[in-house]
């Protein structure tokens, strides 16, 4: 019966394609991190697995490819190849957690240059 468990999951992957693809961060310190996912696996199956990696909320994390916002609810079900991405390919991902401490100081900059003086 070990022979039949092993035989299962190797059938599974010759049939189907594996793409790597890589999610950098969008932070000075660029962190990458690179999953090896079947063609069939879903996108946010995927997310929600750096999620978990990294110790956060999936909701905290906004994610784009090729410049497009990657909204999980309009490509959250779909595969990498619905969306032509390549092996490879990076994700860049962006963690709002991180973006409210860094928009304060960010806001402050635009009201120090919006102020007028009377």
């Amino acid at each position: 019966s070990s022979t039949r468990r092993r035989q299962k999951p190797s059938s599974k992957t010759s049939t189907e394609t594996q793409i790597q693809l890589i999610i950098v961060g969008d932070t000075n310190e660029g962190e990458r991190h690179s999953f090896i996912i079947g063609s069939s696996t879903t996108l946010k199956s995927m997310f929600n697995n750096y999620a978990k990696k990294r110790g956060i909320s999936l909701r905290s994390l906004r994610f784009s490819y090729n410049g497009s916002t990657l909204f999980l609810s309009s490509v959250g079900n779909k595969t990498p190849g619905e969306l032509n991405m390549q092996h490879q390919d990076a994700i860049t991902v962006h963690d709002t957690t991180v973006s409210q401490e860094t928009g304060i100081s960010r806001s402050n900059q635009r009201n120090k240059s919006t102020h007028k003086k009377d």
